[in-house]
């Protein structure tokens, strides 16, 4: 508290702070807490929202009790909705990035600079079109995984799925194809 008390510099500003501060952090520390379920996350929202209420302390002059917590309880409860959408965000992101399997890309990739383009042309011309098109979209379009979604009607995990399936199923044309050129050649 004393780092906030040092950052407001009209005196009857600081006991005002001071006063809200002991009256009413444990609520709204419970009320963050409620919101977000973790604690490390509730005690960093904890400083944002004192922070905040530092900053504007001059717009408590002349407010009373009631009206000054509703605020700093506003104050709080937004800053946690934003952490709260924040984490969602990365979740959504950590799913997309693992709905790719790193291993599978890389192995289709490398075959991909071994093989004549007009293979990979017809081995990817002969997928299934549920495979054929996503596969278009996310690699030859970059689009995300949610935004195919979003444009051929499909849940996310679909996507993924069909991503999967489909980079595997032309990995697999690509290696016939190449195994049949080899014993052509022999």
């Amino acid at each position: 508290m004393l780092i906030y008390l040092s950052m407001i510099e009209v005196g009857g500003d600081r006991e005002n702070f001071e006063r809200y501060y002991r009256k009413y952090a444990e609520d709204i520390f419970g009320r963050i807490y409620s919101i977000l379920k973790n604690r490390e996350d509730a005690e960093d929202v904890m400083q944002e929202t004192w922070r905040t209420v530092v900053e504007h302390i001059a717009k408590f002059r002349g407010k009373d009790d009631r009206e000054v917590r509703a605020y700093i309880m506003r104050i709080a409860h937004n800053r946690a909705i934003d952490v709260l959408r924040g984490k969602k965000r990365e979740r959504e992101l950590f799913r997309e990035l693992t709905l790719v399997e790193p291993m599978e890309e890389q192995a289709l990739f490398a075959l991909c600079g071994e093989t004549d383009p007009s293979d990979i042309l017809a081995c990817f011309s002969s997928l299934d079109a549920i495979y054929r098109d996503v596969l278009n979209l996310y690699y030859l379009h970059d689009h995300s995984v949610k935004e195919i979604a979003r444009l051929l009607c499909l849940s996310e995990t679909a996507v993924g799925s069909r991503l999967t399936r489909g980079r595997k199923k032309l990995y697999d044309m690509m290696t016939e194809t190449a195994s049949k050129g080899k014993g052509e050649r022999k």
